[in-house]
């Protein structure tokens, strides 16, 4: 349904409530807070967010603030409140409901985390603190009649309270348990979720196979050792990174080794590999090891992408002194050819690395690799938090493991030796005590994940605005809008659950041209205008965490916006975006958002959002401004997405994290890889726009691994200024809709071309039959049966000559007959004469696109 008044009026400018001041306060605590404590009932209309003052209304109130009557609909979700208040502050309060029909949640006392976790917790309220706690009651569908029920609420070391809830249940049973309806709070429970909380898998992988010790996946084949580490891992994705070839690539030199260091020898002692969980998603194992007094135990799974993680738990049964703690991977040195992270920029891998922790730096991963066969490598343990995305990391930094980092003694270095590259992640000496444990976890991530779908590449082009008409949307060749914030049909920015019967409608009307719809969406900040903000404001820092300094805006000031947060958020909170409205009914009114958790209930919520959306409106996906979620929360994404239908899409833009060039502190965002940050969500995505900060001047191997996306397995486009057009199209980049670099002329020869029959050959593959003689140069074809696309772009500051020698045997191409030609391209190039053999002339920091065919004879 569209928003109705009600509900836009929930969505408006909140209006200060009136409050008690302090001697009323006092007042009433005398009357009702016998005790010392107390307790209130409020209704779902009147959320209460003052943390220091009660609602002047409850003085005309007659009777208990511990009674609440109300009425309902059959299979409604009917939600309500309580309020704790003492001067002196409540701890363990133990609530216990009694006499409702329907299952009663409170939401502050507990639920299933964003992992599928279920989990329970004393509530309390802080000395002279206001604490809200919410409640749903899910009513059965064919539930008539009046509810008396209770809820007593018991602290420590003080006598219970118990509040009183009337209600009449009457009427037709609620569609969706009312979800349709904000102002009803029914999507509580949604915090609660379990939604696409399993094993199954998504497109385009396959099912996980085992024979003996060997796990397949999609695109490698894992071979593991008794002591539960890969001894061998091969790729089997082609050196175009578009099909699955039969002829595996190693990855591995050597099988990898988790060894202790310890002044003596110690004999050891190891029993069977053993498998403990096998599905099509995943497959689990586990193996034990003993050396001296210490006992290893190793348990690891594999998903259905090839990501596999590790949890190494050392138990003492002695003292014993360790000298080192190392994790040795040897990789072959032809699949070690770039490398990203740890504080080196995506490129040719350098000869030697010495990499100590540091949690100013969101750096824990290395991954090192060649185009179509890689592994990346994350340390941490079983302590580890996701740390807050962008400008926000000094606020929740990386926590530095125990195992690994040991008091910032580890560390990672990379050698060459003996015809092998070696990652080696060491910790440094220290004591295990008798009795102690310590855990080493790793992740591996093999890339690329998947094949990249060409026909998908070249077909979907973006549009990312919210057009003035489809016809402009049409005429440019886009056929995907995405609809950003702060727009009529997307007005917040992580709200999308208004307007939704216009949201509906246009997307049908897109959906008859042609065009499918996707819109903005996120969890790493959260809308003060989200009906259920000040529920989730009531979990304490579990959703919006908490924070003594007012944060940091990139919007600069908004007074009415700062104004407000610092009168009803006080000092706990950081600010995210903020900006106004830009159209439609709440046009020019201020959108404001703090920073969310990323690892909390708030995904659950997202996630069925999600759904409620996709059955609602028929968009066809969500587009990602940087993610705060981890991976787990990428994968239900992707399932809800290929459940609802097989054209729904996600594509995901980033800013720079590693190097910001717009404020002088690059470390603001921790200095880490994007492409790094990301790659373990990347199997899940159908497109990167990287992107915002990015540098398009940074050498051609720093294009491929840093921007590509195709090392692993997925295409990107360009966003800062539009991109280098030229060298963009080497790696098969072009732009978005509206962009002053209109990419219309380059969309319609991919169109001429039929791309999407072509097969890329870049300048990274040492037999791309075309090369250029000069290294600042490069050129990547696209080869057809008949005819060849050349993309060649200049990385020189200078006018170069290029002579190119093309191997015309390779291509299938007569010679005598092949033809060069540079034809007129709107945008992008004019048309010139060219002659085969002769020098071209390549202006700098440009290119051309040259069509390369056989003549016939007409």
């Amino acid at each position: 349904m569209d928003a109705t008044k009600k509900e836009r009026e929930m969505l408006r400018w909140v209006q200060e409530d009136v409050l008690m001041s302090a001697l009323q306060q006092e007042d009433y605590l005398k009357t009702h807070g016998r005790d010392g404590w107390l307790l209130a009932a409020e209704d779902r209309a009147f959320p209460l967010h003052d943390r220091f003052f009660l609602p002047a209304r409850w003085l005309s109130c007659a009777g208990s603030p511990c009674a609440l009557a109300g009425e309902a609909r059959p299979g409604e979700c009917y939600a309500f409140q309580l309020a704790l208040y003492a001067p002196e502050g409540l701890n363990g309060v133990r609530l216990t409901g009694r006499g409702f029909c329907g299952e009663l949640t409170c939401i502050n006392a507990g639920g299933c985390d964003c992992l599928g976790r279920p989990f329970s917790r004393l509530v309390s309220a802080e000395p002279g603190r206001v604490q809200p706690l919410w409640f749903y009651l899910l009513l059965p569908d064919g539930f008539r009649g009046e509810i008396c029920g209770e809820i007593e609420a018991a602290p420590e070391g003080k006598p219970s309270k118990t509040a009183k809830i009337y209600l009449k249940v009457q009427g037709e049973p609620l569609p969706r348990h009312g979800d349709d309806e904000p102002w009803r709070q029914s999507r509580l429970r949604w915090l609660n979720s379990t939604i696409a909380q399993d094993d199954g898998i998504t497109r385009p992988f396959i099912p996980l196979s085992r024979e003996g010790q060997a796990i397949r996946s999609l695109g490698h084949r894992v071979f593991l050792g008794p002591n539960g580490l890969p001894n061998r891992i091969e790729s089997f994705l082609d050196k175009s990174v578009t099909s699955i070839s039969r002829t595996p690539r190693p990855v591995l030199a050597a099988p990898f080794s988790f060894t202790l260091q310890m002044p003596q020898e110690h004999s050891g002692s190891e029993t069977p590999l053993s498998f403990t969980k096998e599905n099509a998603g995943i497959v689990c194992w586990q193996a034990q090891r003993q050396m001296g007094a210490v006992d290893i135990c190793t348990e690891a799974a594999m998903e259905y992408d090839g990501y596999q993680e590790y949890r190494i738990t050392l138990f003492a049964r002695e003292e014993t002194p360790l000298q080192d703690v190392r994790l040795t991977i040897p990789f072959h040195p032809e699949a070690a050819r770039y490398w990203m992270g740890l504080g080196e920029q995506g490129g040719f891998r350098k000869k030697e690395l010495d990499w100590k922790w540091d949690t100013s730096l969101n750096q824990d991963t290395l991954w090192m690799g060649d185009v179509n066969a890689g592994l990346m490598l994350r340390l941490h343990d079983r302590y580890y938090e996701k740390p807050y995305m962008l400008i926000y990391y000094h606020y929740h930094p990386l926590v530095l493991p125990e195992g690994w980092g040991n008091g910032g003694l580890g560390g990672v270095r990379v050698r060459e030796e003996e015809g092998r590259v070696i990652l080696e992640a060491y910790s440094g000496p220290r004591l295990l005590h008798k009795g102690e444990s310590l855990s080493f976890d790793f992740d591996l991530a093999l890339t690329p994940a998947k094949p990249i779908d060409l026909a998908e590449h070249w077909h979907d082009r973006y549009y990312h605005d919210l057009p003035a008409s489809l016809g402009e949307v049409s005429a440019s060749g886009a056929n995907i809008i995405n609809i950003h914030h702060g727009k009529a049909l997307n007005p917040f920015i992580n709200t999308p659950y208004f307007e939704t019967e216009a949201l509906a409608q246009y997307v049908q009307e897109c959906h008859k041209r042609g065009i499918r719809v996707k819109i903005y969406d996120t969890v790493k900040e959260i809308s003060v205008r989200t009906p259920e903000f000040w529920a989730l404001r009531s979990l304490g820092d579990e959703v919006i965490p908490h924070s003594y300094e007012t944060g940091s805006s990139f919007q600069g000031s908004i007074p009415e916006a700062d104004g407000w947060l610092q009168r009803y958020l006080g000092e706990n909170y950081l600010t995210a975006w903020r900006q106004m409205v830009n159209d439609g009914p709440y046009q020019d009114e201020p959108e404001i958002s703090v920073v969310a958790a990323p690892m909390s209930r708030l995904n659950n919520f997202f996630l069925e959002g999600l759904r409620w959306l996709l059955e609602q409106t028929g968009i066809d996906g969500l587009y990602f401004d940087d993610t705060a979620f981890t991976r787990s929360i990428m994968k239900r994404i992707r399932k809800l997405l290929d459940r609802s239908h097989p054209r729904c899409s996600l594509d995901l833009h980033s800013w720079n994290y590693y190097k910001d060039n717009t404020v002088d502190d690059s470390r603001l965002a921790g200095w880490g890889n994007s492409m790094n940050l990301y790659i373990d969500e990347i199997p899940f995505l159908d497109r990167l726009w990287f992107g915002e900060g990015f540098n398009y001047d940074v050498p051609p191997d720093s294009w491929l691994i840093e921007m590509s996306g195709i090392p692993f397995g997925i295409m990107a486009e360009m966003l800062q200024d539009g991109g280098n057009i030229w060298r963009g199209m080497v790696y098969g980049m072009a732009n978005r809709m509206p962009n002053p670099k209109n990419p219309s002329g380059l969309w319609a020869l991919w169109d001429r071309f039929r791309m999407a029959d072509a097969v890329p050959i870049g300048w990274w593959d040492p037999d791309c039959p075309i090369k250029t003689g000069h290294p600042q140069v490069k050129a990547t074809l696209y080869r057809q049966a008949h005819q060849c696309l050349l993309a060649l772009a200049s990385w020189s500051p200078r006018e170069e000559r290029v002579a190119l020698a093309i191997d015309y045997e390779a291509l299938g191409l007569d010679r005598e007959k092949a033809r060069l030609s540079i034809p007129e391209i709107p945008g992008f190039q004019q048309a010139l004469p060219y002659q085969k053999g002769e020098e071209l002339l390549v202006p700098a920091g440009q290119g051309f696109i040259l069509l390369l065919d056989e003549q016939t004879k007409g």
